[in-house]
């Protein structure tokens, strides 16, 4: 399976081959063989079907989504059409303003890395990735700009991507600075402790156009909010 999982013909037999993908996704050691395999990697996320059938098992999808620094920068390579010898891991992807600027206008290549931790994880602690992805055409941006309340909680974001950036965009109750409101931004229901070192449970007021969290934060069902003060939430649907 290692063989077969490092040719891009072999790969593209089996993906073409619905009783072929359903075995190969049925079996541990060929998911496995695939998961260290970039040219296998990235056949599978170049194809919606093969994508699909790979998310339904459980098992198969924590190997594919698993896969190592070294596999994943490699295979996001290939799908931002850049040569993958070129970039040793997510790290270099990551720190590389050319790759990024490939990486963050590909939707593919960007749902390989909002599906994977570690390439989050690269993402989030390089500042040329991160200003890449604000800089993608890929960005979306939920803004609420009413003096009053939204619905607590309201689903401001459905489905899959990349948090990027909560900022306060005006101080429209005109609240004491510091102090905390009962802003909320939940990913997938939950809160998290923001880049300004406060939880997004209860947001930290600060002046206006302050900078609540600048990250990059995957979230898998939706981002929610309870806002008063005119919100801007930039990110990337992958």
């Amino acid at each position: 399976m290692t063989a077969v999982a490092a040719s891009s013909t072999a790969m593209a037999a089996i993906i073409g081959n619905s009783t072929a993908l359903n075995a190969v996704v049925s079996s541990q050691t060929a998911m496995t063989a695939i998961a260290k395999a970039p040219v296998a990697m990235a056949a599978i996320w170049k194809n919606n079907t093969a994508v699909q059938k790979v998310q339904a098992n459980s098992t198969a999808w924590a190997t594919f989504t698993g896969a190592s620094t070294s596999v994943m920068g490699k295979t996001v390579a290939i799908l931002a059409g850049l040569n993958p010898d070129d970039y040793a891991n997510m790290t270099t992807i990551a720190a590389s303003s050319t790759a990024m600027a490939a990486v963050a206008a590909s939707q593919t290549a960007m749902a390989a890395v909002a599906a994977s931790t570690t390439a989050v994880s690269a993402m989030a602690a390089s500042a040329t990735a991160k200003a890449a992805l604000l800089a993608s055409s890929l960005v979306k941006v939920y803004s609420w700009s009413s003096s009053k309340w939204t619905a607590n909680p309201l689903t401001a974001v459905s489905g899959k991507g990349l948090l990027l950036k909560i900022q306060i965009t005006n101080n429209a109750g005109s609240w004491s600075l510091p102090g905390t409101n009962n802003h909320k931004v939940l990913l997938d229901g939950s809160a998290f402790t923001a880049t300004n070192g406060h939880s997004t449970a209860n947001i930290y007021q600060q002046s206006t156009n302050a900078v609540i969290d600048e990250s990059v934060r995957r979230y898998n069902s939706s981002i929610q909010v309870y806002l008063y003060n005119a919100t801007q939430i930039t990110y990337i649907p992958c």
